[in-house]
C-alpha cells in the first residue's frame, strides 16, 4: 500500500530522490519488467555469492503495476537476467532507480543489490537492514560500446522480509 502511495504521488508532483531523476520513457528504457528470466547457479555471474542452501520461489519475483517486485521472505537472493532494448556507447550514463518497503532483519544484515553489463558489473550497493523505505537512483557511466541485445543482470541478496522493487533502468546519452 504505501508503495502505491509513493508511486502515485511521484506521478503528480515528480519525485527527485537521492540524485536527479527523469520520468521514465520506453525509448529510453533498458529493460523490461516482465522480461527478466532468473539464472541458475551454472550461469550465474555472481555465483560465489549465492548460498549453498538457496531456496528461491518464482512466486516471490512478480510484476505489478509495470514494475519488477521481490519478496525476500521468498526469494532472498537472486540473479536475474534480459538482453538490453538498446545499443549503449562508451560514455552514455546509466540510471538506475530503485524502490524498497522499511526493511527488516533480526539480528541486522546487509542486503547487496548489483547491475551487471555483459557479464560485467558496473554498479553495486551495500544497505544496511533495518533501515526506513526510500526511493533511490544511482548512475553510471558505460565503459565500451554494447550493442542492443547484451545481456544485462540484476541482483539482489537480502535478509530478512523484505520488498524490493525495480522501478527503471535508463539509458541517458
Amino acid at each position: 500500500m504505501m508503495f502505491r502511495l509513493v508511486m502515485i504521488l511521484c506521478m503528480l508532483v515528480g519525485c527527485h530522490a537521492d540524485s536527479s531523476m527523469h520520468g521514465h520513457s520506453a525509448d529510453r528504457s533498458l529493460v523490461s519488467a516482465e522480461d527478466w528470466v532468473v539464472v541458475d547457479a551454472a550461469d550465474d555471474p555472481l555465483a560465489d555469492h549465492r548460498p549453498s542452501d538457496l531456496r528461491c520461489s518464482e512466486d516471490g519475483i512478480y510484476v505489478e503495476a509495470g514494475i519488477l517486485e521481490i519478496d525476500t521472505g521468498r526469494c532472498a537472493y537472486v540473479t536475474l537476467k534480459q538482453a538490453t532494448g538498446h545499443a549503449l556507447q562508451q560514455g552514455d550514463v546509466v540510471e538506475i532507480t530503485i524502490y524498497h518497503d522499511a526493511l527488516y532483519s533480526d539480528p541486522p544484515a546487509n542486503a547487496h543489490l548489483a547491475l551487471l553489463l555483459d557479464r560485467t558489473q558496473l554498479w553495486q550497493t551495500i544497505i544496511p537492514i533495518p533501515a526506513e523505505s526510500r526511493l533511490f537512483s544511482e548512475r553510471f557511466v558505460v565503459p565500451n560500446d554494447l550493442p542492443v541485445g547484451t545481456r544485462i543482470d540484476f541482483h539482489v541478496r537480502n535478509h530478512g522480509l523484505n520488498h524490493w522493487r525495480l522501478v527503471s533502468i535508463e539509458r541517458h546519452t
